[in-house]
């Protein structure tokens, strides 16, 4: 990897030119790879940019590799998976489909992540609700 510290168009400083591979799932929604590893996560109390709210630098051990969303979870992509849009920032709202969900519970964004991979998940989530209604 290779470290620098310039900042990116949003504020955020980029750390290193690492880029993961991605994979796109079934619905459309694009996925990076973070692999197994250890890597330096913080900043030194005298680095430039650095906030009152970050913690100094530890080592950090992801025992497995993982997928997770390069975008938040959109409203369309919500509603494909389990059927309805909980959010109060919708169409009539100002919102869209193409703005991130809100309004959503844990269980529900693990039913996504999920169904990001494996598509198996909206079967078992369905099931799930409608136990609940009964």
């Amino acid at each position: 990897m290779v470290f620098n510290s310039r900042w990116n168009s949003v504020g955020f400083r980029v750390v290193c030119d690492y880029r993961p591979p991605q994979i796109t799932n079934s619905i459309g929604m694009k996925l990076a790879r973070i692999p197994a590893g250890k890597f330096l996560m913080g900043s030194q109390e005298n680095e430039p940019g650095r906030t009152v709210t970050e913690a100094l630098p530890r080592m950090v051990m992801i025992a497995k590799p993982f997928h997770i969303g390069v975008y938040e979870v959109t409203q369309a992509e919500y509603e494909k998976v389990t059927g309805k849009n909980p959010s109060n920032f919708n169409k009539a709202n100002g919102g869209g489909p193409n703005h991130p969900v809100e309004m959503v519970s844990g269980d529900s964004v693990f039913v996504i992540a999920a169904y990001a991979l494996t598509g198996k998940a909206l079967k078992a989530y369905r099931r799930r609700q409608r136990r609940k209604k009964r």
